[in-house]
């Protein structure tokens, strides 16, 4: 089934439990000075400040550059996929739009053309990195599997994507080429990593154990 907006909310991680509470707070305080918009990013790639490399599509267009090959954990798995660029075009798009107090200030954030399966999108490298393996992993099965409608903030953000998946891949590989990315298994380009160099490791031993899973979730979400 295509969920939008309107469908149950079902986190299946701290992560995304953390989100849909805040949400709800922010939701609580609405008022006629504040008016919260919540947008619900897609899985997100691309190059940014601070590229991450543990996202999916960075991650497997990394792995079969260097390494030639791409496991894939849950390869029938479906994601809605975001360039980095596009997400935060919506963050204008919202700002720039104007509502009414009493609407549902809600959107998916993502293109119905970048709905694809796991194995779908390592096809996609394959194709601009034509020697590289792609390795299926079963047994590690994830429950997130969805397929999303972003219709919504298409009709009333008005915002449309620029970016594809191919373009991303191929910026991914260009970045290489040039030598700009060299060792991608740095901390930069980790949240888990680099928050453990900022400060984390400060945590309780049980307190790091939950951030980390709820980083950790990302990196095939």
């Amino acid at each position: 089934s295509i969920l939008d907006e309107n469908s149950p909310t079902n986190p299946l991680s701290l992560y995304a439990r953390t989100k849909i509470a805040s949400e709800r707070v922010l939701d609580q305080l609405k008022s006629t000075h504040f008016a919260p918009i919540f947008l619900r990013f897609g899985t997100v790639y691309g190059f940014s400040g601070r590229t991450r490399f543990d996202l999916v599509a960075n991650l497997l267009t990394a792995n079969a550059f260097t390494k030639k090959t791409m496991t894939v954990y849950g390869k029938d798995q479906t994601r809605p996929f975001v360039h980095v660029n596009d997400a935060a075009y919506s963050i204008v798009c919202a700002l720039r739009s104007q509502f009414s107090n009493n609407e549902k200030l809600v959107f998916n954030i993502g293109s119905n053309a970048q709905n694809c399966t796991l194995f779908e999108l390592a096809g996609m490298i394959q194709k601009q990195i034509p020697d590289s393996k792609i390795i299926t992993e079963e047994g590690n099965e994830d429950a997130r599997n969805y397929n999303v409608s972003f219709n919504r903030a298409e009709q009333i953000l008005g915002f449309k994507t620029s970016w594809t998946l191919e373009d991303g891949i191929k910026q991914v590989i260009e970045k290489f080429e040039s030598g700009e990315i060299e060792d991608y298994s740095q901390s930069q380009y980790s949240n888990v990593k680099h928050l453990h160099e900022k400060g984390l490791a400060t945590l309780s031993s049980e307190e790091l154990i939950h951030w980390e899973e709820a980083f950790l979730e990302e990196t095939y979400t």
